[in-house]
């Protein structure tokens, strides 16, 4: 799991307990249902954060958990606020 991430962790369990549900569903039927979940694709998605989010972070956020997540990626950047 991630920080940040729950949305992202939230929809994808989602889609395995529906599929699982949905796979005794239609068994009878003779349907198979399967869900294909890749491994780690290589991107350059990492460098494209870093780049663009201290730009992105200027909102103002009151969250205490996101404030230690921005204090963190930005002293990583070497960018201090």
């Amino acid at each position: 799991y991630t920080p940040l991430g729950a949305w992202y962790h939230a929809t994808k369990h989602a889609l395995e307990g529906w599929s699982d549900c949905l796979r005794i569903e239609v068994k009878d039927f003779g349907i198979n249902v399967v869900i294909l979940e890749p491994g780690a694709i290589a991107t350059r998605f990492g460098q494209t954060m870093e780049q663009n989010i201290p730009n992105g972070l200027e909102v103002q956020i009151h969250s205490p958990a996101i404030m230690w997540w921005k204090r963190r990626l930005l002293a990583r950047l070497n960018v201090h606020f």
